[in-house]
């Protein structure tokens, strides 16, 4: 995950995004950021991810939703 962060910066660093740990719960550990100007606080996101012996994909993905709800509820942007 570090090595993706470090290409995105490389090809697009004007990108957003979001960081959300699926364990035996989701959490939204960022919310979705403009990569460039938050690249330490999605560093130090990955970095604090511990593995676990569970992987729950579903609130995974219901959480990564939530976050692209909450920029578009604040932003009026529909499309990402």
């Amino acid at each position: 995950s570090r090595e993706y962060l470090n290409l995105r910066l490389h090809v697009s660093p004007n990108d957003r995004i979001s960081i959300v740990s699926f364990a035996r719960h989701a959490r939204i550990l960022c919310g979705l950021l403009p990569l460039k100007a938050h690249a330490d606080k999605v560093r130090r996101a990955i970095d604090g991810i511990k593995s676990d012996y569970c992987t729950n994909i579903g609130d995974g993905l219901i959480a990564a939703k939530q976050a692209l709800e909450q920029v578009a509820s604040e932003t009026g942007q529909t499309t990402f």
